[in-house]
């Protein structure tokens, strides 16, 4: 037994480990005048960065530098009279044919360049990394990269306007940006810049340190301009995405420390709904999560322990609850660690932050109370000492397959090896009564796909899949243009032998991305029964955004659609049968949905 003393000890080194100051952090308490110059500034830089066409634009390199310091002249102005003008100095140095004024009405701004019969026009297809586009352009460059289309002006879409045609955007009551949607081009270029040498001397930029409010501060307006731009389920989640950059630039401001800045940007993700969503930082450890040898789920709307490593030494058992985690009730922890997780349905968000509950570094410690039927409750501290990363899948089944009983066979695909599926599929399933499938955390398997199939007559193809190119800001006008997305490696041609048409799929919320493919091809060609829960609601390849060379931003760049071209997101597939794990199976050690599937199929 542990010592009260041993107790208090690891009580108090818990506290020290959620003291989070840092004393090298700069805070900034901005006022209402301060934050509105931001926004503003926030708004014009998405704005012309990615839509203004000129080649200065595209040459230009320094916009994390231009980030910091367009923020610091948007503190330290004396007054909005002088904002406009700012700007106009600022983002003059950039392209020289955008213009802040302070009416919707074009001022008389003489057009730089010469006036040709040939123009340029930017076109923004999933705006992802281009240096992750370079390293796989097989699968990449095609669908994440902006192109400069140069065409005569004869030629320019019906939809854009031409160079004297100016778009006025308004970013404040008193600011309007005057943007042009295409530019002369003569000789490959626009007209020349400097490049803002001149600028960046007068105010010199710091390190890009998180200590840095403005390197704070320039996180969020890269991350909510691409969002805002480019992310493909923006309308379909319906969030107040200004009141979001409101309060996103005031909090990065007031951060105290590294580990509290990383929770504000996965915060940030949160609003966005999207199972792919997600910062983490550009290390070799960013994926080094840990969690100690036990694992918990929500069952019956309590969080209950669901496995236990075998050689753990615990009072614990299979189907306690959990009650606190460092003495914090455990619905409280839980509300606050479900903030950091994004996701398009809420059992999606719930499963995610079950699994990521009990992380931390390797070698912490973590205090659980739980109890079990006598509702005694007990505490344990308990290391950290599994890879999170290793155990994301629930159920935590080692079991790869079984012949449960003569000529029926229960496959996990998350455990079965390319060698086993392979021996199954030539010697064994051609002649089974009854399958059932566990697609719940199913991984890439060499012939995976070519088992599917084997249970169709017909050839099976995905869903609708577009990566939408943007010719607007704001995702004005979204649907002009969708770039297709080649789905052949989606296209699956009928197999023989046929298998037995009494075949049940088992599903959960836990799907997402390429398995709500698979998904949604076997419940739209009626491959067989499917029994389980809805899955994750989200599909697509992802993007990836530095920023700063400290964070990488992940979200979903491809939009994908039902058979019927109706919304996904946020729907995903929906079973014939829907089952939940209950508290009496797991007590008796029993899957609820292996169960079910069975009992379906006899």
């Amino acid at each position: 037994m542990k010592s009260k003393a041993w107790i208090s000890l690891m009580v108090l080194i818990f506290s020290l480990k959620g003291f989070s100051y840092e004393p090298d952090f700069k805070v900034v308490e901005l006022n209402t005048t301060q934050l509105n110059r931001i926004k503003i500034f926030s708004k014009a830089y998405g704005l012309i960065r990615h839509f203004d066409p000129s080649t200065q634009v595209q040459e230009f390199e320094r916009w994390e530098e231009f980030i910091c310091l367009g923020i610091r002249e948007m503190i330290n102005l004396e007054n909005n009279k002088q904002l406009n003008q700012t700007l106009n100095n600022l983002f003059g140095v950039i392209s020289s044919n955008n213009y802040f004024s302070e009416t919707e009405k074009r001022p008389d701004h003489q057009i730089k360049g010469e006036i040709t019969d040939s123009v340029v026009y930017k076109k923004n297809i999933g705006w992802g990394d281009k240096e992750r586009a370079r390293a796989r352009p097989e699968r990449f460059e095609k669908f994440y990269y902006t192109t400069y289309e140069k065409v005569l002006l004869e030629d320019l879409p019906p939809f854009l306007k031409n160079p004297l045609e100016i778009n006025a955007y308004q970013l404040s009551k008193n600011t309007f940006l005057h943007l042009p949607q295409s530019h002369y081009l003569k000789n490959g270029r626009t007209i020349s810049t400097d490049k803002g040498k001149s600028i960046f001397e007068i105010i010199p930029i710091d390190t890009f340190q998180m200590t840095n409010p403005e390197v704070r501060i320039g996180c969020i307006i890269l991350i909510w301009n691409v969002m805002q731009h480019f992310y493909p389920y923006l309308d379909v989640v319906g969030i107040n995405t200004d009141e979001i950059l409101h309060q996103y630039i005031d909090r990065a401001a007031k951060c105290e420390s590294k580990i509290n800045f990383l929770k504000l940007l996965q915060n940030f993700c949160h609003e966005y709904r999207d199972n792919h969503a997600i910062v983490i930082e550009s290390s070799e450890d960013a994926w080094e999560q840990y969690m100690p040898p036990i694992k918990v789920e929500e069952i019956a709307k309590t969080i209950r322990v669901v496995w236990i490593k075998p050689d753990f030494n615990t009072k614990m058992k299979i189907g306690d609850e959990i009650v606190t985690v460092n003495d914090i009730p455990i619905n409280t922890f839980f509300s606050e660690k479900y903030t950091h997780y994004s996701g398009a349905t809420d059992r999606y968000l719930r499963f995610v932050t079950c699994w990521h509950l009990l992380e931390g570094n390797e070698g912490d410690l973590i205090k659980v109370g739980f109890k079990g039927n006598n509702e005694e409750v007990i505490q344990e501290v308990i290391p950290l000492t599994l890879n999170l990363w290793d155990f994301k899948d629930y159920p935590q089944n080692d079991l790869a397959y079984e012949e449960y009983k003569p000529g029926y066979y229960y496959l996990n695909l998350s455990r079965v090896k390319n060698d086993t599926l392979s021996y199954l599929m030539d010697f064994k399933l051609p002649f089974a009564k009854g399958i059932i499938l566990d697609l719940r955390n199913s991984y890439y398997l060499e012939r995976g796909k070519e088992l599917l199939g084997h249970f169709s007559l017909d050839t099976l193809f995905a869903p609708p899949m577009t990566v939408p190119a943007y010719y607007f800001p704001n995702q004005e006008n979204k649907n002009v243009e969708k770039v297709a997305v080649d789905t052949k490696n989606w296209k699956i041609p009928p197999q023989l032998p046929k298998y037995t048409s009494n075949v049940a799929f088992i599903f959960d919320h836990q799907m997402y991305s390429g398995r709500e493919t698979e998904a949604a091809i076997i419940a739209h060609f009626k491959l067989g029964i499917t029994v389980g829960r809805s899955t994750g609601g989200t599909n697509g390849n992802t993007s990836i955004v530095k920023l700063f060379d400290s964070y990488q931003l992940f979200f979903s760049g491809m939009e994908v659609f039902q058979f019927d071209t109706t919304t996904f997101h946020g729907v995903g597939i929906r079973p014939t049968i829907e089952v939940e794990q209950t508290l009496e199976d797991l007590y008796k050690g029993k899957d609820t949905f292996i169960e079910k599937a069975k009992s379906v199929l006899e």
